[in-house]
């Protein structure tokens, strides 16, 4: 984590953005890092992607389609494309799992699922690419060649028909 940190760090300060402070956030499912970056004591979300920088561009035409579907978005900041870098709206901790409860449960749903139908109903979705039976083989495949190898035991995994079960 240390080398990532002082790469972002080095990349920030070629390009003369200033920062306070630069603190690991979370990873996902890929090669994407997240940190909270300091800049005048407000707090943004670095994203960085140094193993497929490509990641900027296609998450900056995602966010902005998006937005012209009235979906709201993190603002970016700073789009460093060549770095595989960018600087977005820190949305906060707040998350459904953290704030759902039997009061407010219909209505967080109702919101989640009213935005699915916006995006499904705008034909500029086009430009994104189909989410298809083979990717969600090919991501699947994901799980058993990453997570599982750290879990070490043996599981059967069926591609064609989605069953994953544990062999113990």
């Amino acid at each position: 984590m240390n080398n990532i940190l002082k790469k972002i760090k080095t990349n920030l300060e070629d390009q003369s953005i200033k920062f306070e402070e630069i603190t690991f956030l979370a990873g996902d499912a890929s090669t994407r890092k997240y940190f909270l970056i300091t800049q005048n004591k407000k707090k943004n979300v670095l994203m960085c992607d140094f193993y497929n920088p490509s990641v900027v561009t296609k998450f900056a035409k995602s966010n902005d389609l998006f937005s012209s579907a009235g979906i709201r978005v993190p603002k970016i900041f700073k789009k460093l494309p060549k770095k595989g870098m960018m600087i977005l709206e820190n949305f906060g901790h707040t998350k459904y799992s953290n704030i759902i409860n039997s009061k407010n449960r219909y209505e967080l749903y109702k919101l989640a699922v009213d935005c699915l139908i916006k995006l499904h109903k705008k034909p500029l979705f086009k430009e994104l690419k189909n989410y298809s039976k083979e990717l969600l083989i090919e991501e699947s495949n994901l799980f058993t060649e990453w997570f599982l190898r750290l879990k070490k035991k043996n599981f059967f995994f069926l591609t064609n028909s989605m069953i994953f079960f544990q062999i113990s």
